[in-house]
């Protein structure tokens, strides 16, 4: 059954109902409500909600799926694939991040047994710096009235759509140094770099500009900075600029001279997620960098 894209609110995660599943069927028809996007807690079917709760917990590497507000467990045939997971996982790591929101692209019955369900769509995690991590999920499970059992749950790293950038332009030389002891956490490089940057528009001279994405991105994904006197464009004669990935937010460093002339930076995301599949890169902002005389 494909259902319109759903939002269930920020708190979602903490406002889980500890009352058990007898009205979990009926609930769903709730949820997919023509138009209706944005959902109460108290709205969506209990399993639902400790499903999704199972999967966040899994992330953090945590064994208890459900957190006390009512019954999780796997399958003895359980398969779980998540690419981040734990303490063990591929380098990123959950703690401090709260849940931001969730999206269910689909809901289906489950491909194990019935009654059951096929969740997909993927959780956004924030913390208080304001980075955010996205993961998509996929977990199909049986419920009765004693809980859930898990038999599928997969996850992976996702790209927002709506990846935000930040740009700095930092005196060459100092832009140098921070690169050459780069801060072991982008928290850490991004508050050094504010503490470092002109203010725009910039005076002749020699700068760095580093671009900073606070969204984790998939592996791979990587910022692109051109600079030139139109907004959006490409320059493909440019020299590349240095780029590195500090547990999947990516950063890119340039230097630059200013030399009087009017110059916008447009920053690009390379990614395989491009929406519109051309030539895998977005546009993710601009900054006019000098005024100049035209």
């Amino acid at each position: 059954m494909k259902l319109p894209k759903l939002t269930l609110g920020a708190l979602l995660l903490l406002g889980l109902l500890a009352s058990g599943f007898a009205r979990a069927a009926d609930k769903l028809e709730i949820i997919a409500l023509p138009g209706k996007t944005d959902v109460a807690a108290q709205d969506v079917a209990a399993d639902v909600m400790i499903a999704i709760l199972a999967v966040s917990q899994t992330l953090r590497g945590d064994s208890d799926l459900s957190r006390g507000l009512g019954k999780a467990q796997l399958a003895p045939d359980a398969k779980v694939v998540s690419y981040d997971a734990g303490p063990k996982g591929g380098g990123f790591r959950y703690e401090g991040y709260r849940s931001g929101g969730v999206t269910l692209n689909v809901v289906e019955p489950s491909r194990h047994g019935d009654p059951g369900r096929r969740l997909t769509g993927f959780l956004q995690f924030v913390n208080i710096d304001g980075l955010r991590a996205q993961t998509a999920f996929m977990i199909d499970y049986g419920y009765s009235t004693k809980g859930i059992v898990i038999h599928d749950l997969q996850a992976m790293p996702m790209t927002p759509v709506d990846a935000r950038v930040v740009l700095r332009a930092l005196p060459l030389k100092a832009g140098q140094a921070l690169l050459e002891q780069r801060p072991k956490t982008i928290d850490a490089l991004l508050e050094r770099t504010a503490s470092q940057a002109q203010a725009m528009p910039l005076p002749a001279g020699d700068w760095m500009l580093i671009a900073i994405s606070p969204d984790r991105m998939l592996p791979g994904d990587r910022l692109e900075i051109h600079v030139g006197a139109e907004a959006g464009k490409i320059d493909p004669k440019a020299p590349a600029a240095a780029t590195f990935d500090d547990t999947n937010f990516p950063v890119a460093a340039m230097p630059w001279k200013a030399s009087g002339k009017p110059a916008i930076a447009s920053v690009f995301l390379h990614t395989d997620m491009h929406p519109k599949r051309s030539d895998g890169r977005r546009l993710l902002g601009t900054m006019p960098l000098t005024e100049g005389k035209k």
